[in-house]
Protein backbone atom coordinates (compact mmCIF):
# COMPACT_ATOMS: atom_id res chain seq x y z
CA UNK A 1 0.00 0.00 0.00
CA UNK A 2 1.27 3.55 -0.92
CA UNK A 3 0.11 6.79 0.88
CA UNK A 4 -1.12 9.56 -1.17
CA UNK A 5 -1.46 13.64 -0.51
CA UNK A 6 -3.61 13.65 -3.34
CA UNK A 7 -2.39 16.31 -4.83
CA UNK A 8 -1.88 16.34 -8.79
CA UNK A 9 -1.62 17.94 -11.96
CA UNK A 10 -5.04 17.61 -14.64
CA UNK A 11 -4.09 14.92 -17.01
CA UNK A 12 -7.04 15.48 -19.01
CA UNK A 13 -10.63 16.70 -18.77
CA UNK A 14 -14.06 17.02 -20.22
CA UNK A 15 -16.51 19.50 -19.69
CA UNK A 16 -19.94 18.87 -19.92
CA UNK A 17 -22.64 21.70 -20.75
CA UNK A 18 -25.62 19.83 -21.49
CA UNK A 19 -27.16 16.83 -19.75
CA UNK A 20 -25.95 13.55 -21.00
CA UNK A 21 -29.04 11.95 -20.09
CA UNK A 22 -32.75 12.70 -19.84
CA UNK A 23 -32.78 11.42 -16.31
CA UNK A 24 -29.82 14.06 -15.20
CA UNK A 25 -30.21 16.45 -12.64
CA UNK A 26 -26.97 17.77 -11.51
CA UNK A 27 -25.86 21.11 -11.84
CA UNK A 28 -24.27 22.34 -15.31
CA UNK A 29 -21.91 22.35 -16.83
CA UNK A 30 -19.34 20.53 -14.49
CA UNK A 31 -16.04 19.45 -15.46
CA UNK A 32 -14.57 15.39 -15.04
CA UNK A 33 -10.77 15.05 -14.91
CA UNK A 34 -8.32 12.50 -14.77
CA UNK A 35 -5.61 13.68 -12.31
CA UNK A 36 -2.25 12.50 -12.30
CA UNK A 37 -1.17 12.26 -8.61
CA UNK A 38 2.37 13.10 -7.83
CA UNK A 39 2.78 9.22 -6.90
CA UNK A 40 1.80 8.18 -9.96
CA UNK A 41 -1.38 6.72 -10.43
CA UNK A 42 -4.24 8.17 -12.73
CA UNK A 43 -7.61 8.71 -10.92
CA UNK A 44 -10.95 9.75 -12.34
CA UNK A 45 -13.04 13.02 -10.32
CA UNK A 46 -15.10 15.70 -10.72
CA UNK A 47 -13.23 19.27 -10.54
CA UNK A 48 -14.71 22.32 -8.96
CA UNK A 49 -15.10 24.89 -10.33
CA UNK A 50 -15.81 23.14 -13.79
CA UNK A 51 -14.06 26.32 -15.59
CA UNK A 52 -11.55 27.60 -16.83
CA UNK A 53 -9.25 24.26 -16.34
CA UNK A 54 -6.42 23.13 -18.80
CA UNK A 55 -4.17 20.47 -18.64
CA UNK A 56 -1.38 20.58 -16.65
CA UNK A 57 -3.04 22.68 -14.09
CA UNK A 58 -2.37 21.27 -10.48
CA UNK A 59 -5.25 20.26 -8.13
CA UNK A 60 -5.82 19.12 -4.25
CA UNK A 61 -8.23 16.56 -3.71
CA UNK A 62 -11.45 17.32 -1.49
CA UNK A 63 -13.97 15.21 -0.25
CA UNK A 64 -18.26 15.63 -0.03
CA UNK A 65 -20.28 13.12 2.43
CA UNK A 66 -23.31 11.89 1.09
CA UNK A 67 -25.84 10.14 3.20
CA UNK A 68 -24.29 6.73 1.72
CA UNK A 69 -21.41 7.55 -0.06
CA UNK A 70 -18.20 10.08 0.02
CA UNK A 71 -17.48 11.66 -2.87
CA UNK A 72 -13.65 12.74 -3.90
CA UNK A 73 -13.28 15.68 -6.03
CA UNK A 74 -10.48 17.86 -6.77
CA UNK A 75 -10.29 21.72 -6.80
CA UNK A 76 -7.46 23.71 -8.22
CA UNK A 77 -4.56 24.51 -5.94
CA UNK A 78 -4.19 27.73 -4.85
CA UNK A 79 -0.91 29.68 -5.45
CA UNK A 80 2.22 28.73 -2.93
CA UNK A 81 -0.01 26.37 -1.28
Amino acid sequence: MVESTGRGVVYSFVTAHVAVSPGYAGALPYSVATVELAEGPRLLGRVEPPAPLAIGDPVVPRFLDHPTWTELYFVPQAEGA
